[in-house]
């Protein structure tokens, strides 16, 4: 499973209605040891969605970046999912 492909479902509720959303961008990773790392190349720029295993604590690190047209990246949200037990 050294390549993977992804795309962003959502689902939330406005004003009590269920609203769904698909991301515009299918995402295409890559894993690299305890991370996959999605790249979604958007029209205005690629975002990346990283998520990093944490074996130790059995949590999954999640970072979202965005890229400018300088090649920089910029971290728009990191995060730590922990299993419900």
């Amino acid at each position: 499973m050294a390549h993977l492909e992804g795309q962003w479902l959502s689902t939330r509720r406005i004003r009590g209605k269920e609203v769904h959303n698909r991301a515009a961008a299918l995402g295409r990773g890559t894993r690299t040891g305890n991370s996959i790392e999605f790249r979604f190349d958007y029209p205005e720029g690629p975002s990346f969605n990283t998520f990093v295993w944490l074996p130790e604590s059995d949590q999954w690190l999640f970072r979202m970046e965005s890229q400018a047209a300088d090649g920089k990246r910029q971290a728009f949200a990191t995060d730590t999912l922990v299993r419900q037990r």
